[in-house]
């Protein structure tokens, strides 16, 4: 697991929609091996490039030599700033190339190296909103429809994310939820993402509703460390609660697991501030069901399917399901989703690599270390 730190780093901008751009990096060490990261959702184009120019410099300090995971995390965490999730999301994309390079030079899939067995297909469900098919409920409920033909067991919705033209906030996020479950009907799972667009004034009293449509769980309602909000939801209502995907600190969730006032976990490899600050979180909260935060590009795939692939309690693996229909191009090809499950790509570290001549790729700025 040694590497020595001199490095090139690239950074690739990739817009997918007029709501996604992904950004990558590739990072390449001194003897030629290569990793890769994403830190998508990090900002803007200009505020990601000078936060990997910064961030890259602070790990080239720290990294002098060999590294191995316990030298990757402990970088890591020095590279963040309290507060500051953007900057985190960027050391979270640095990081994953880190893992990747140190999985490749031991020759082991990035999650054999964490630690698991390694091998098994990835239970996913269809995150429907990102989808360039519409935010009105029946465009909605036909996304959820092709999902289901497509092998997705579970769908998950983020109804009060846009408005419907006469329609409240409210009530086009009732709409949805009711539009999407009588399409895909009482068989699939359905989740919903609040994105905390709702305060919860007005979203207690929709409680027995959204629960009326046999929801599997209510996501981000409130933030995860809030417990006041989280106990009234709580108290409202029998549906399990799932938040995290901004933390990246295990105690900033322990008062809310142990109260048992969130069921389901879920860290995210960019914004918890990489791979092993993430599985560090879903390792101190064994007893909760863990459910990885993943909204995201091929690469943030790749890197948490192998996360979920090494977690003894991982439930099931969100992916951003209709988005662009050539996301897999970026990676050769070698993002194999079938029947609703994420084939980890055989071969070392993330088992896949950019396609950096891909013309969707646009190359942003060489770092040299």
């Amino acid at each position: 697991m040694g590497s020595r730190v001199t490095m090139k780093a690239d950074l690739f901008e990739c817009p997918a929609t007029s709501r996604t751009t992904w950004y990558f990096v590739r990072l390449e060490a001194g003897d030629g091996t290569v990793g890769f990261g994403e830190c998508s959702d990090a900002g803007a184009l200009e505020d990601v490039e000078a936060l990997v120019g910064d961030v890259l410099g602070s790990l080239a300090a720290l990294l002098g030599g060999e590294f191995d995971a316990d030298m990757i995390a402990g970088a890591a965490r020095r590279a963040t700033q309290p507060g500051d999730l953007a900057r985190r999301t960027v050391v979270g994309g640095l990081e994953q190339a880190l893992c990747d390079i140190a999985a490749r030079r031991q020759g082991l899939p990035l999650c054999k190296w964490l630690g698991g067995d390694g091998g098994q297909a990835v239970p996913l469900y269809a995150n429907i909103n990102r989808s360039a098919a519409g935010g009105r409920p029946q465009q909605l409920a036909e996304t959820g429809l092709r999902a289901v033909a497509d092998g997705f067991t579970a769908v998950k919705c983020a109804p009060f994310d846009a408005p419907v033209p006469g329609m409240s906030t409210p009530q086009a996020g009732l709409a949805r939820i009711a539009a999407l479950r009588t399409a895909v009907g009482d068989g699939v799972d359905l989740m919903v993402d609040c994105h905390e667009r709702v305060p919860l004034a007005a979203l207690e009293p929709l409680l027995p509703a959204i629960a009326s449509f046999d929801v599997s769980w209510l996501e981000e309602a409130v933030p995860a460390t809030d417990l006041i909000g989280l106990r009234t939801i709580r108290d409202a209502s029998a549906m399990r609660i799932a938040g995290g995907e901004f933390v990246a600190e295990p105690a900033e969730l322990e008062p809310a697991v142990a109260q048992r006032l969130l069921d389901v976990v879920m860290p995210d490899v960019k914004h918890a501030g990489g791979v092993l600050s993430a599985a560090r979180l879903a390792h101190a909260f064994c007893a909760a069901e863990i459910s990885p935060h993943n909204p995201c590009g091929p690469i943030a795939t790749a890197a948490t399917g192998h996360l979920f692939a090494a977690l003894p309690n991982a439930s099931v693996l969100e992916f951003a399901y209709g988005e662009v229909d050539w996301r897999a191009d970026l990676v050769f090809g070698n993002e194999k989703v079938a029947n609703g499950q994420l084939a980890l790509a055989p071969g070392p570290g993330l088992g896949v690599e950019l396609d950096t001549t891909n013309s969707r790729l646009h190359h942003v700025r060489t770092f040299t270390l």
